[in-house]
């Protein structure tokens, strides 16, 4: 179990005990208060395939939320996608450089580009926001002790939370692992193996 801070602690002792947090509703509602702005560990292997198998969960229609554009102070973006950004809007893009030469887009509370909840250049987005809600791997080991990277997600919006419960869902039931409050995974029976599986 991970260091909690003190909502995730009072998340753990509400639901320490409940044996099938996945198909409990009001579980899931309460995930969102205590863990909303942090990245959550989901017991994935960080691959192209997986990444792509996660994305395609995340149902953010256009227009209704826009939490993701608000999320980041800058993000990196590469030459390619700066020119790409610049000749979608015709608009130069708000950008700041590092002493290395590394380009990125000043967000601060919000994207430039985000207009009416949507992006608008979809199209052309920097890789960062293709990426979203997943956010850097996590090193970890697995059951035998090999370094492995497990996928993160922010928990950013309801539509990343409903993507983390189909996850969970889905790696819980074979019956042999069971979920924690800190949403992370237990094996259920002693010959409970393999906590990293795939969607």
């Amino acid at each position: 179990m991970a260091d909690l801070d003190i909502q995730e602690m009072k998340m753990f002792a509400k639901w320490h005990g409940v044996c099938d947090l996945v198909n409990n509703a009001h579980f899931w509602q309460d995930c969102m208060s205590a863990y909303r702005d942090k990245s959550v560990t989901i017991p994935l292997y960080d691959n192209v395939a997986e990444r792509e198998k996660v994305t395609q969960l995340v149902k953010c229609p256009p227009g209704e939320c826009g939490e993701c554009c608000r999320y980041h102070n800058t993000i990196a973006i590469t030459p390619l996608e700066y020119t790409a950004l610049k000749a979608a809007q015709e608009q130069t893009p708000d950008i700041t450089q590092d002493n290395g030469g590394q380009l990125y887009l000043r967000v601060h509370n919000g994207c430039q580009y985000l207009v009416n909840n949507a992006c608008s250049v979809y199209a052309v987005r920097p890789a960062v926001c293709r990426a979203f809600p997943l956010v850097a791997s996590k090193e970890a080991t697995d059951l035998s002790g090999a370094a492995v990277k497990q996928l993160q997600i922010r928990l950013q919006c309801q539509a990343a939370l409903d993507a983390l419960h189909t996850i969970f869902s889905k790696i819980c039931s074979n019956g042999k692992l069971l979920l924690l409050p800190d949403l992370s995974l237990v094996p259920a029976y002693e010959d409970g193996h393999g906590v990293l599986g795939s969607v």
